[in-house]
């Protein structure tokens, strides 16, 4: 172009720009940025906030943080005015280079954030520890604000539970899953992963968890107890969970031992109990017969000895209802042999001892 001394313009510099970026080239973006804003006869070309932003989102793909706020500076000492996608752009290499402080100091410049700005802005708050912040946003966004869309405002609360049991949070985690529910939102497998990922439940790759400590206990009997508390949450509109959480459910009681595995062992029981009875899920809030009692999973390992002896005969087990894809079904199957086998072998050797007598 330029030997045959056509000068490319400022919409040819910003097409170039984009194209290496999404090519995922932006190391050769910000070159090309550079090398126009070093010739003092193409310096002036490139001098608009669309090149501007996308030079800042070049360095953020790159995870150079300093350089993404140089840019910045560069373009308000040049009369450049930042817009909303400035912004944001700076905002998304600040999270990604883990400086959730300078995201907020970005965000607090907005003036009129959209949806993918609040939801920037929620991650930047959960990574700065003030969940108050951030469920804030979610609630006037739930409450009457419109910016953010329905995939948005799940997907930040997916990340609030997930950064609030990272940080041991539970009592944050329970009231984003709280929310969420009366909200009328249904969570989705990504809700479920971010569960399992926020207590770290799964293990990598060829690792096997093995049984907690004596020191270690107390924390894994907090992570157990929030998982019954989802499902009781769940099961208090009868919605159901996904096969690789309730897996994880079941070989955790399982890893803790004792009590916790023997409720797992009646989570299974349960299982079978719904899928014979073929129930009718609802996202609407489920009531209790009058005339019986309403059990929930948390409230019966709490309360283990005083329901133990009426488990099946006066007072029903809890319910439960688990979607289990075609690729969680060994999964699942393991887990509940990690928790019923011990029960089944207990079984038969009290049908040995009665036959010898």
């Amino acid at each position: 172009m330029e030997w045959n001394g056509v000068a490319p313009d400022s919409l040819t510099y910003g097409m170039l720009m984009n194209g290496l970026l999404k090519s995922n080239k932006p190391g050769p973006c910000l070159t090309l940025f550079e090398s126009a804003c070093a010739d003092p006869r193409t310096s002036a070309r490139v001098q608009n906030v669309q090149i501007y932003t996308t030079a800042v989102t070049a360095a953020s793909m790159l995870g150079d943080h300093a350089r993404a706020l140089g840019l910045v500076s560069r373009m308000i000492d040049a009369g450049v005015k930042p817009n909303l996608k400035t912004f944001t752009a700076l905002m998304g290499g600040c999270l990604s280079s883990g400086k959730p402080k300078y995201a907020l100091e970005v965000f607090d410049k907005i003036d009129d954030p959209d949806g993918y700005a609040l939801t920037l802005g929620v991650k930047a708050y959960c990574e700065f520890g003030d969940f108050a912040s951030a469920t804030k946003i979610l609630t006037e966004q739930k409450d009457g604000y419109h910016e953010m869309s329905g995939k948005e405002i799940m997907s930040s609360y997916n990340y609030v539970i997930q950064a609030s049991l990272q940080r041991f949070r539970y009592g944050i985690a329970r009231e984003a899953m709280s929310e969420l529910l009366q909200s009328g939102y249904i969570p989705s497998k990504v809700t479920f992963r971010a569960i399992q990922d926020g207590l770290g439940l799964i293990p990598k790759k060829g690792q096997v968890r093995k049984a907690p400590l004596k020191t270690e206990m107390t924390e894994a009997k907090a992570k157990h107890d929030f998982l019954l508390f989802v499902l009781d949450s769940l099961e208090a509109r009868r919605l159901p969970c996904s096969g690789s959480f309730y897996a994880s459910i079941l070989f955790e009681g399982s890893r803790i031992g004792g009590l916790r595995k023997k409720l797992s062992s009646l989570l299974a029981q349960a299982r079978t109990e719904s899928k014979r009875e073929g129930e009718q899920l609802s996202s609407d809030i489920v009531e209790c017969d009058s005339d019986e009692v309403c059990l929930g999973w948390e409230d019966l390992i709490c309360n283990y000895a005083e329901y133990r002896d009426k488990l099946g005969i006066e007072i029903p087990l809890p319910s439960l209802h688990v979607r289990v894809g075609e690729k969680e079904i060994r999964n699942v199957l393991a887990a509940e042999r990690s928790v019923t086998y011990g029960a089944r072998e207990m079984k038969r050797s009290r049908s040995q001892r009665k036959g010898s007598r």
